[in-house]
């Protein structure tokens, strides 16, 4: 049987925020890449997953836009989910994958709000589906 999980968000940052401004841009023309990492607080039951998220020129690579946030949650009694030998970290995956839907979330409402009224506007980290991601990321 999964042990139970509880998680509460415990802090959404904005750390690193760049554009470079455009009068136009085509659609076709940018490329958006994703990229996630993760730290864990063990005593303080912290789990903190950041979102990168880069708006890449296609032609030449350039990087238009770039944003990380970090989602830190609060996962209550966290050792519970450590391995015997105390390597690693055992969370449920659908607690993971709460936790990086809502940190996914966050990151596009973040780019959203910072590109608002800019060329780059209409370009949103778009639909993913976070066990996909989540399988990748936390593979063991």
């Amino acid at each position: 049987m999964e042990k139970q999980i509880n998680i509460g968000i415990h802090q959404i940052k904005e750390l690193e925020f760049s554009i470079i401004p455009k009068k136009e841009i085509k659609e076709d023309s940018i490329k958006i890449n994703l990229s996630v990492n993760t730290q864990i607080y063990k005593e303080e039951d912290l789990f903190e997953i950041f979102i990168t998220v880069d708006l890449l020129n296609n032609d030449d690579n350039q990087n238009l836009v770039h944003i990380k946030v970090s989602n830190i949650f609060k996962v209550e009694n966290i050792l519970q989910f450590e391995n015997e030998e105390k390597t690693h970290l055992n969370i449920p995956d659908g607690g993971l994958v709460t936790m990086l839907s809502l940190s996914i979330s966050h990151a596009r409402a973040l780019l959203a709000k910072n590109t608002s009224g800019s060329v780059y506007e209409n370009f949103h980290v778009p639909i993913v589906n976070p066990t996909e991601i989540a399988k990748q990321v936390f593979k063991k």
